[in-house]
């Protein structure tokens, strides 16, 4: 499943400067979940949580172990990519 089928999945724009990534497909069963201005899905696996957020020009890439430690982050901007 690529990134750009998941925001479609979800009636999500997906913005010109995003990079669109290969995401595992098990990201179809992903719970989205929508507020003002944000859009979430979340996803549980064996591996432990994972999120992604966008809100307006920020989108965050976030992975956690099973036991809640964060063991990825990536946040892309129109301006700038951070993977740490």
């Amino acid at each position: 499943m690529m990134l750009e089928d998941l925001f479609k999945r979800d009636n999500v724009d997906f913005p010109e400067w995003l990079t669109d990534e290969d995401l595992d497909d098990e990201w179809e069963d992903a719970v989205y979940l929508k507020g003002e201005t944000i859009h979430k899905w979340e996803l549980n696996s064996i591996f432990g949580f994972r999120c992604i957020t966008f809100e307006d020009e920020l989108y965050t890439f976030t992975a956690y172990d099973n036991n809640n430690n964060v063991v990825f982050v990536k946040e892309v901007t129109p301006e700038y990519e951070l993977t740490s």
